[in-house]
């Protein structure tokens, strides 16, 4: 058995048993011995060549021996944290929420249209999430389809840092060529040099092309201290349909993603965030927010703890939903519970839809009051003299005409011990007319809030040396990637 003894066991449900973990494992490993990951670098490829694995220079792929794999392994276990032991619930209520992603597409509420986003998306969206105050930190959250690619990053950037003192990063890393760009800006927001030593990305197909490593190695310049792999198994299409099979392909092409750190780096630390999905075999289409989809990334969540220590990531917020609405809100709480059954994770919803291809303002407000309800749950239950609250239970009992709702108990805590919703309806029935309209107002509230707090926007006193430092940086840019 090779699953650690200091590791402490779950506190969920078990998705896979270590034994069957032990069988994934080799699984994998024979996979990668047999047909190996294709790493599309050649001075990647050659330090691993250096160290004894099997090379295909044609090919770019690396054939790892079970036993080579084993370095990589315990390179990934010695820089696994401390597991904490978590049997009851008690995580503390977030101060704020931080938004911010690369999605490309834009979801237009008001107009009903769903379409390429734009540079003034990003400035509205950037506009509004400054003036709610549940937003504490904002990046930007689309990639501007209208901005030459080589800056796109850059340009976006530049632009949110003019309009809010909320954002503290830049988005990710694109192109190799970017990477002194978005390290002066980030310099400029923290106001000390900073250096990126960390990188990650997506891999499919037992690949890791041209761009990812182009990015890798230009991190790799400063020093390689993080690298995570992001694979994605979809059960029918690049995985076998199976919930089984697709985990050992997600296994699979994860330890191969770790090759390339660590060919750069020996004492890396890794990680990884898979995204597993699954075809449906009547239209086609791959979906994410699905029981077997969630099983299979809970399972590859559960694979890496056990044998490496280390919590992966989970993308909590990817849906299959393509509009605001039922099916979004469904979407993303059956995957914000399910990941509570069976992992650590709880919320981390971002506004997204269509499977990340899409932002959408009014779902990313509606999407405030989900994660906030998870947190409500996450708090868990504080049992103290005042929280019991004996004297005012032994009140009640003995009077019949007493009420909770009169005790001054009630009036001095029920701000803190209940949270109350912005969006959902609690009123009671009216009519069936009234209540039809009542679950649309659901996403209408959460256009309106986005629209109301866009409308307001209020420029921020910002450093107007780090605006004209930035722009300076932006005008470099230019010059050399265009």
């Amino acid at each position: 058995m090779l699953i650690p003894t200091d590791i402490p066991d779950l506190h969920h449900w078990r998705v896979i048993t270590d034994d069957e973990i032990e069988r994934i494992r080799a699984g994998a490993l024979r996979i990668l011995a047999n047909a190996g990951f294709r790493i599309l670098s050649r001075p990647i490829l050659e330090r691993l060549e250096r160290r004894g694995m099997r090379v295909d220079y044609a090919t770019g792929a690396v054939r790892p021996t079970p036993k080579q794999m084993e370095l990589i392994e315990e390179t990934a276990r010695a820089h696994a944290s401390t597991p904490r032991d978590e049997p009851v619930l008690r995580r503390p209520l977030p101060a704020g929420e931080h938004v911010g992603h690369n999605y490309t597409c834009y979801y237009d509420h008001t107009e009903g249209i769903r379409r390429p986003a734009t540079l003034q998306d990003i400035r509205n969206v950037v506009r509004a999430w400054h003036m709610l105050p549940e937003i504490v930190e904002t990046r930007t959250c689309m990639t501007a389809q209208d901005v030459p690619p080589p800056i796109e990053p850059i340009l976006s950037t530049v632009e949110a840092m003019k309009l809010t003192d909320k954002i503290k990063h830049c988005p990710e890393l694109m192109l190799p060529s970017q990477l002194p760009y978005l390290e002066a800006l980030e310099t400029i927001m923290a106001g000390r040099e900073t250096r990126y030593h960390s990188n990650g990305c997506s891999v499919n197909h037992f690949t890791l092309d041209e761009r990812a490593a182009g990015c890798l190695l230009a991190v790799a310049g400063n020093g390689l201290e993080h690298w995570w792999v992001n694979s994605c198994p979809v059960a029918g299409a690049n995985a076998p349909v199976t919930l089984a099979g697709a985990t050992v392909v997600g296994v699979a092409e994860t330890l191969g993603g770790w090759l390339a750190g660590w060919a750069l780096n020996e004492d890396v630390s890794l990680g990884a965030i898979p995204l597993a999905g699954i075809m449906d075999m009547r239209t086609t289409r791959v979906l994410f927010s699905t029981p077997e989809s969630i099983l299979i990334d809970c399972a590859l969540y559960q694979y890496f703890y056990r044998l490496y220590g280390i919590r992966i990531g989970l993308c909590a917020g990817y849906t299959d939903a393509k509009v605001p609405g039922m099916q979004a809100i469904n979407d993303k709480m059956l995957k914000a519970l399910a990941y509570g059954l069976f992992t650590d994770h709880l919320g981390g919803q971002t506004g997204t839809l269509e499977a990340g291809n899409v932002y959408s303002p009014t779902q990313q407000v509606i999407d405030l009051e989900l994660n906030r309800q998870i947190a409500q749950l996450a708090r868990g239950m504080e049992v103290n003299d005042e929280t019991l609250a004996l004297d005012e239970i032994e009140r009640f009992a003995r009077d019949d005409r007493q009420s909770f709702l009169l005790m001054d108990h009630t009036v001095d805590h029920w701000r803190d011990a209940l949270w109350l919703p912005t969006l959902m309806d609690r009123t009671s029935f009216d009519s069936p007319e009234a209540e039809r309209i009542k679950e649309r107002q659901i996403v209408e509230r959460a256009e309106a809030r986005w629209r109301e707090a866009l409308a307001r926007y209020e420029p921020p006193a910002l450093d107007d040396y780090k605006v004209k430092a930035a722009e300076k940086v932006l005008a470099s840019a230019r010059q050399v990637l265009l």
